[in-house]
């Protein structure tokens, strides 16, 4: 890869990765890493890569069509093909409103309760993302930088195009109900 520079990378789920790949999904909720500094995490960049994750994934903690398959590692190197735009951040202290995003995303509900319950201050981070493929993909050694418990890393990157995954309209939709949910 000729790079020019790096770039802020997300971590994710590979099953969660694969469903945003599909248009499924385009929310993030997090909590934050147990290595976040400060032990805080807020959605910071308005754009990034998703690295799909495989450590500590739990595919049972998740509601993946059958149709859907987490993203492997290619040859034992990580495959970035997909960028975030951040269209809408929030943090979410009520959780009835939690609640109502299921139909929006794949996480089970024990995860999401997990993440919204983990600290002092019940809440959780939205973020509600356009997702792009990009071409071509990002082949990423697997290499302990890119390992542990933290929500962000930088990546090094290179020159491509990028596809929206979900069309204009249909995104404007999506976004309506995700708002509408919420209120």
């Amino acid at each position: 890869m000729n790079t020019t520079g790096t770039s802020p990378a997300y971590k994710e789920w590979s099953g969660i990765c694969s469903v945003m790949e599909t248009g499924l999904q385009a929310l993030l909720l997090r909590k934050g890493g147990i290595a976040e500094e400060h032990g805080k995490f807020s959605f910071h960049h308005s754009d990034f890569y998703l690295f799909p994750t495989y450590f500590h994934q739990q595919e049972t903690k998740t509601r993946l069509p059958s149709s859907i398959h987490p993203m492997a590692k290619k040859n034992g190197a990580h495959s970035i093909r997909l960028k975030a735009k951040v269209i809408q951040t929030t943090l979410l202290h009520d959780w009835e409103k939690v609640q109502a995003l299921a139909p929006f995303h794949f996480w089970t509900e024990e995860v999401i309760r997990e993440r919204f319950t983990h600290s002092e201050a019940s809440a959780i981070h939205l973020a509600i993302v356009r997702i792009y493929r990009i071409e071509p993909e990002i082949l990423l050694p697997d290499t302990p930088e890119y390992g542990g418990c933290k929500s962000w890393i930088e990546i090094p990157t290179a020159e491509h195009s990028t596809t929206p995954v979900i069309p204009d309209g249909d995104f404007q939709t999506l976004t309506q109900k995700i708002q509408k949910a919420l209120a």
